[in-house]
């Protein structure tokens, strides 16, 4: 496995082109931020699921949080996996919905 990879990056000219040096510590440095973002979202996303265990349905995880849904639905299928929420079926409004709550 080569030590470094080269990145060739184009600019509106043409002619020029610049070449940007990647080593593997910038790859794990990358790794390791995105994993740091990820957990900050599954705590954001236990803690508001742990204060409303039982009510709290995805559409109020968006509200609350701010985020999208398919990061919700992410850190919703990691928190379930790792058995620290439990997904449970209820009655809504209009239709059946499907509740968290905190093991």
């Amino acid at each position: 496995m080569p030590k470094s990879i080269q990145i060739k990056h184009s600019s509106v000219i043409s002619d020029l082109s610049t070449w940007h040096m990647l080593t593997l510590d910038d790859f794990t440095r990358y790794n390791q931020s995105m994993k740091n973002a990820n957990r900050a979202i599954i705590e954001s996303v236990y803690s508001v699921i742990e204060k409303q265990s039982g009510q709290v349905t995805t559409r109020h995880i968006e509200r609350e949080i701010g985020l999208d849904i398919v990061t919700v639905r992410y850190a919703i299928k990691y928190l379930t996996k790792e058995r620290k929420i439990q997904r449970v079926k209820g009655l809504g409004t209009n239709k059946i919905e499907f509740y968290y709550k905190v093991c």
